[in-house]
Parts: C-alpha cells; structure tokens; sequence
C-alpha cells in the first residue's frame, strides 16, 4: 500500500468564483453501466459512481439524495446515501463544471485548495497526492481536515477527508470530489480517518483513470 504523506499548510483564502443569476433547466444525471452521466452546459461529465452506489431499476432519486443546481455558467451535481451503515459518517459524491475557457486548470486547482483551506482549523489542515502530475495532467489531490473552522458552528465538532481529480475541455472546467465527514480526528494519524486509506487510494485510482469531460457531440 502506498504511503499517504501529509503536506500540512496554511493558506489564505479566497472568494468563490461568482456565478450568473440565471438559472436554467436542471441538467440530468444519468446511470450508464457502472458510471454516472452529468449532461450539462453542452458537456458529458463522466463519472465512477461512488463506493457505496449500487445500479438499480429504481429513479436515481428514490435510491439516493441527488441535488443539482446549475446557472449559464456553472453546474453542480451532488450525490450521496439516504443512510450508511455508520450514521456518525456523512458520505458525499459530487462535480462541478464552470465555463471558463482561458483558466489554467492549475489555477482552478489552486483557487479549489485555497477555498478548501479556508474551512478548517490552520493547523489541521492537509493536502496530499498518492502521485505525481503528468505534464497536463493532475493527479487526484487529497484534503484533510481534523477539525472545521470556529465560524462555522454548523459544523462544530466535525472533519473531513475529500479526494478530488480536475478536468478541462476548451471551454470550461471540472472538479469531481467524493468527501467523508465525521467527529473530529487527527489528520496525521491516518487510523483516525472517518475512511480508510485504502478507501481513500482506490477512490483516487477510480477519478484518475475514469472520470472523463467530453464536450457535448465529442
């Protein structure tokens, strides 16, 4: 198994990108196989359905919590269990697409960890990869978070660990995370995860080799 190595950091942060206050129709989610399809502003967001998703006859709705909201710029689509077998672990499958066209994905990348480091305790704060980018390419990052944030109440008491990977098509980008909160932890002893680290390694080997952004007729 590979070594997971915390990077811990504080980071400034940043505004949420803005969005345009036109709302348009919601874009569908759609079960092909053993993936998810997000069919959004003239993209195909391909996606590995998460650990605990199971296919089914059934709606997708009536199997999961699925809520989407999308403008003429961005889409969110999130994803996660009616209940899991430990109730003190909140699980979370979700993507976002904003139509940015010149953004270097690095930036969007950095611009997602800042506003993820703003959210937790400075100093039990982490990010990690199990591997090296490739060129263009970005490996799946890791976040830790031991403990949130004082100002959000809401959240007291709680962590969370997230991988995410990134994509870009020439007219937008897309970050596609699976997230697990439970009670505070301790980011540097990974045995007090809210997910294990093999959960964690083959999540990111799952967003790295499937997760796929197609522009719509691609």
């Amino acid at each position: 198994m590979r070594r997971l190595t915390l990077s811990l950091a504080l980071i400034a942060a940043v505004s949420a990108l803005p969005a345009s206050s036109q709302e348009v129709p919601s874009p569908p989610l759609s079960e092909v196989g053993s993936d998810l399809v997000f069919s959004a502003l003239d993209h195909q967001l391909v996606l590995p359905a998460p650990q605990w998703w199971s296919a089914g006859q059934a709606p997708i709705t009536e199997r999961f919590d699925v809520k989407v909201t999308a403008d003429t710029r961005q889409a969110l689509v999130e994803v996660s269990p009616l209940e899991t077998e430990d109730q003190d672990i909140v699980a979370l499958f979700a993507a976002r697409l904003t139509l940015e066209p010149q953004r270097s994905l690095r930036e969007y990348r950095r611009t997602v960890m800042l506003s993820y480091a703003q959210l937790c305790q400075p100093d039990l704060t982490g990010f990690f990869q199990l591997s090296a980018d490739d060129g263009e390419t970005l490996a799946p990052l890791g976040f830790v978070c031991g403990l949130f944030a004082d100002r959000l109440p809401s959240l007291a008491g709680l962590g969370e660990i997230v991988i995410m990977t990134f994509r870009q098509s020439d007219q937008g980008v897309a970050v596609v995370y699976e997230e697990w909160m439970g009670p505070a932890f301790d980011p540097g002893n990974i045995s007090t995860w809210p997910v294990s680290a093999e959960t964690v390694e083959l999540r990111a080997d799952a967003l790295a080799s499937r997760v796929q952004l197609l522009l719509a007729g691609d």
